[in-house]
């Protein structure tokens, strides 16, 4: 961990780095990119760089996540502590103490509370959409708890999961006891499904509501008959498990 007495004040510093960065882009038209860039590509580099000197990211994550969805007064904030968590990140080398920075600037400057709040109606939402507004899902591969970029975005017209699948949308980031040809995922228009492609150690999903199991398909040995399963639908929160070693998050992408 680096002394964060070195640096100057991250938000003074931060406040200027967000004013350059918004002349240097078109101004605050361009406030929807910069935040769908300091919340995506920015975000997935940075959890590479930490994981990539064995250091925590997933409070970095966490904290980009949590960024991207609480509620502020003035919408301009929220790109301001993106790029703070950013810039706080990379110098101190620590998420952590980062996470600190952003959160002591939203209470002691924002007067904005940045804990998570939870309605029904959100929790509604996430599960629902409004008309004309499908949810674009993505699959985030975890390995022993611990989140592993990238987010593999699902396409609507259909993404492939195996061992040996190519081609757009398609996912092959699994486990050797993951089938060449494992399971297919969708958009119909209304939801999304998740349906087995005759794989030999089977799909389920575990519910991000109460942590049931649903079975996708069986493995080839427990199925008894011939007649295919029927695709099963999917939520943001969900985890997909394919064949015993191999787990994806499913989660919601700009």
């Amino acid at each position: 961990m680096v002394n964060p007495s070195i640096f100057a004040d991250f938000h003074s510093s931060a406040q200027t780095i967000c004013l350059r960065v918004f002349n240097y882009a078109g101004g605050p038209a361009a406030g929807d990119a910069l935040l769908e860039h300091y919340a995506g590509p920015a975000a997935d580099n940075m959890c590479g760089a930490l994981n990539a000197y064995g250091l925590d990211y997933q409070m970095y994550r966490n904290e980009v996540g949590r960024l991207r969805r609480v509620r502020l007064r003035v919408e301009r904030d929220r790109v301001l502590m993106l790029i703070m968590l950013f810039c706080a990140t990379g110098c101190l080398a620590d998420a952590r103490m980062a996470t600190k920075v952003v959160e002591d600037f939203a209470s002691n400057k924002l007067a904005q509370d940045l804990a998570t709040v939870t309605t029904v109606e959100d929790m509604r939402a996430r599960y629902t959409v409004e008309e004309g507004e499908p949810v674009s899902l993505g699959l985030l591969r975890m390995v022993n708890g611990a989140a592993i970029p990238p987010i593999h975005r699902l396409a609507f017209s259909g993404s492939m999961v195996g061992s040996l699948v190519t081609g757009d949308g398609c996912i092959s980031n699994v486990e050797p006891d993951v089938s060449r040809r494992h399971a297919r995922i969708w958009h119909d228009g209304n939801r999304w499904l998740c349906t087995g492609l005759g794989s030999t150690n089977g799909t389920t999903i575990i519910s991000g509501k109460d942590h049931s199991v649903l079975c996708v398909e069986p493995p080839r040995y427990g199925n008894q008959g011939d007649d295919p399963y029927p695709p099963q639908e999917i939520h943001e929160g969900d985890t997909l498990c394919f064949g015993r070693s191999t787990q994806f998050l499913v989660l919601r992408v700009s």
